[in-house]
This record gives C-alpha cells, structure tokens and sequence, in this order.
C-alpha cells in the first residue's frame, strides 16, 4: 500500500482492517512516504497498458 505522504491515514487504517479479516500481516507492505516520495528519489515507476 501507498499512502498519500506521512499525513496520511488511509492506508494504516486499511492495513487494520485486513488484519482483522485475516490477511496474513506477513504478506503486507506499506511505503509511507507516497507515489510524490517514491518518484523524488528516482525509483522505477510504470504505468499500466490501457
């Protein structure tokens, strides 16, 4: 998951609820930063074909 920047919410709130249907916590990952952080610092992004 991807959250939106370190402000953000969304993310940790929906790795809780996968959790708590579940979802095995060792088959989660989380990048905090955001997609804007990600691309700053130069790693590999794609688009999908459509």
């Amino acid at each position: 998951m991807f959250c939106n920047g370190m402000w953000c919410g969304q993310s940790p709130n929906n790795i809780k609820n996968l959790l708590k249907f579940g979802y095995p916590a060792h088959k989660i990952k989380w990048y905090r930063g955001g997609m804007q952080s990600w691309s700053n610092l130069g790693l590999s992004t794609a688009k999908p074909a459509g």
